[in-house]
């Protein structure tokens, strides 16, 4: 099996697949980071806590019960979670289809049986596997936003170690993360949502006086695309390839996109210093480049991809892919 193959499937330890991908809507003659809010990404300077917003009151989620349990065991796939002080079926009962999550292992999973103190959940990931008793929260899956009803942030601390945390949201009222010590957003993600099965409306995570925004899930969609990427502490990124795509209502127009990376040409990080790692021109389509050498980005650095208009208003998609090790 091809060594990318095996990396994907999880048979070479300590090695995890990447791909990100970003969207800007209106790219135009000044150079600006492939992301939703457009303009030039500017990650956190410190470490620090951020706030949850949404541009719409029907992404928000309703925590039914939560607590910290007795005890939990696993099964196969299956979660059985006890909680002598809480009675799961009195009112508002927890029923099958719920969303159950465990927040020391960042653990989500779908509720099957209910009874007094013991509830049964299917979990959600399979990578994801709970290993002790722990805090949980159960969100309703029957009343609260159409929306978006929880999220998964995924963030480097103060010391670039990877960190993950589930955030149930509350419409346009911010809800605030528990984590103080963020330093890079690499990922948000919808993790449970209503009958929308979308976000309602515009998601944010930002600095608590509301700006700079660090990620947005766009109304429509459950996940943020953001041309911007962060290597963890102690690993080594290897990018195996990308692609950028540019279109607009009328032809002739052209970007120019570059893969720019704060290390050196030998993989070390460089703070502050976007080195060019590649180039690509595009007219009213779509190109990629495959590495037949994967560049080398040590940990710490940040990888992004820009682009200019010259002719303006250029909607523009890009993506790079690899692993870390």
């Amino acid at each position: 099996m091809p060594y990318l193959y095996d990396i994907a499937e999880g048979n070479v330890s300590d090695h995890e697949a990447v791909h990100v991908i970003g969207y800007n809507g209106d790219v135009d003659a000044a150079d600006e980071t492939v992301w939703e809010v457009g303009g030039a990404y500017v990650p956190p300077s410190v470490a620090q806590q951020m706030e949850v917003y949404s541009s719409d009151d029907q992404d928000a989620g309703v925590v039914i019960k939560s607590g910290t349990s007795d005890s939990i065991t696993i099964l196969g796939s299956t979660i059985t979670l006890t909680d002598a002080a809480v009675d799961f079926t009195a009112a508002t009962a927890v029923v099958a289809g719920d969303f159950l999550i465990l927040d020391g292992d960042v653990t989500a999973a779908i509720v099957v049986t209910v009874a007094a103190n013991v509830i049964t959940a299917t979990v959600h990931d399979p990578d994801d596997f709970a290993t002790s008793a722990q805090a949980y929260r159960i969100v309703d899956n029957s009343t609260g936003g159409t929306g978006i009803k929880a999220l998964r942030v995924h963030y480097l601390d103060g010391d670039y170690s990877e960190q993950r945390e589930f955030i149930v949201t509350n419409g346009t009222t911010v809800v605030t993360t528990t984590a103080v010590d963020i330093l890079r957003v690499n990922n948000l993600d919808g993790k449970f949502a209503g009958t929308g099965r979308v976000a309602a409306g515009n998601i944010d995570i930002r600095h608590l006086t509301d700006t700079p925004i660090y990620r947005r899930i766009l109304l429509g969609y459950d996940v943020a695309q953001c041309g911007f990427y962060t290597v963890p502490a102690g690993k080594t990124f290897y990018i195996v390839g990308w692609n950028i795509c540019q279109g607009f209502s009328t032809v002739n127009r052209y970007i120019i996109a570059r893969l720019r990376a704060t290390c050196d040409r030998h993989g070390h990080w460089q703070e502050g210093l976007f080195h060019i790692k590649h180039v690509l021109m595009v007219q009213d389509g779509s190109t990629g480049k495959e590495f037949r050498l994967p560049l080398k980005v040590g940990g710490k650095s940040d990888v992004k991809v820009s682009a200019q208009c010259p002719d303006t208003n250029a909607v523009v998609t890009c993506g790079f892919e690899g692993w870390i090790e």
